[in-house]
């Protein structure tokens, strides 16, 4: 299970609204803040996460700015 959040910290208590953000490295992840733990989530098949509009959205319209990972051999 993914709990790597470092931009965002949950707050202990929730509040009226769902606090999301994105995975700083998968845009089709973001996370759920739910009593102080941040929640993995994965958008369905093609979507990535749109963190301007907190929803699932076409990619193109995500406009994700996820860092790429690349392993050196």
């Amino acid at each position: 299970e993914d709990k790597f959040t470092p931009f965002t910290s949950c707050p202990e208590v929730n509040g009226k609204e769902l606090i999301l953000f994105p995975h700083p490295t998968d845009c089709h992840m973001y996370y759920v803040c739910n009593h102080g733990t941040a929640l993995p989530r994965r958008c369905p098949s093609s979507l990535h996460f749109n963190p301007d509009k907190k929803v699932c959205d076409w990619p193109e319209s995500a406009n994700c700015k996820a860092r790429v990972l690349t392993l050196q051999p």
